[in-house]
């Protein structure tokens, strides 16, 4: 999941160095707090699964405003 977390806020522009995230289960609704390092700081990410069709998966995936 952290792949998927780091192509996903690169692709929207961030820059990432590192996400590390705890596994997160396929079912609609669940949601894993994840740590992601740049060169602005350590900040929070709060991911949650928003749809599942089969094995894909899509995410909702939120930044925190300010680092730790």
């Amino acid at each position: 999941m952290a792949r998927t977390v780091i192509d996903e806020l690169r692709a929207d522009g961030a820059q990432v160095n590192r996400v590390t995230c705890p596994a997160l289960p396929a079912q609609l609704g669940a949601t894993r707090r994840c740590i992601l390092v740049s060169d602005f700081g350590v900040f929070g990410v709060t991911v949650s699964v928003s749809r599942v069709r089969g094995t894909d998966v899509d995410f909702d995936i939120t930044v925190d405003q300010r680092p730790s």
